[in-house]
């Protein structure tokens, strides 16, 4: 009876055994792939964001010449913050444009750490406003007339 006990127990952890070395092997992998994608790019920069506009129905934009600047735009969950990458130049076709989305965020020389704790910092920060183009990407609104 004990033989059989041990057996049975014996059988069922021998899976497990030989198992869990293969998927922390695989975990660990995933880990290492997944700390390369979020690695963030040199030219990469974190603003505080200011104001959100969503459109309900996009507005046309005339853009000043046909190759903007499009610019990746990754947003932080638990803090007002932005951070834009450029991700690439594109040569647009048609100058008209239709736009979605606004956002103003705060650029300045402090630190965006300072910037969200400070309100006097905060308040001296220059607005800047970035537009997002249906189908395209985030352009700055200094690029539409």
């Amino acid at each position: 009876m004990k033989m059989n006990k041990m057996l049975v127990t014996l059988s069922l952890a021998l899976p497990l055994a030989t198992v869990t070395p293969a998927i922390t092997d695989v975990t660990a992998s995933a880990a290492q792939n997944s700390h390369k994608v979020t690695h963030h790019k040199e030219s990469e920069k974190s603003f505080a964001l200011d104001k959100v506009d969503n459109y309900k129905k996009a507005k046309t934009y005339k853009l000043k010449t046909k190759d903007i600047k499009i610019y990746q735009a990754l947003f932080m969950a638990d803090q007002p913050v932005v951070s834009f990458s450029h991700a690439k130049t594109v040569k647009v076709n048609d100058k008209k444009v239709r736009v979605d989305k606004k956002i103003v965020v705060k650029e300045s020389k402090a630190k965006l750490a300072k910037i969200l704790k400070d309100k006097k910092s905060y308040k001296a920060a220059k607005n800047v406003e970035y537009l997002h183009v249906e189908k395209i990407g985030w352009i700055k609104a200094s690029e539409v007339k």
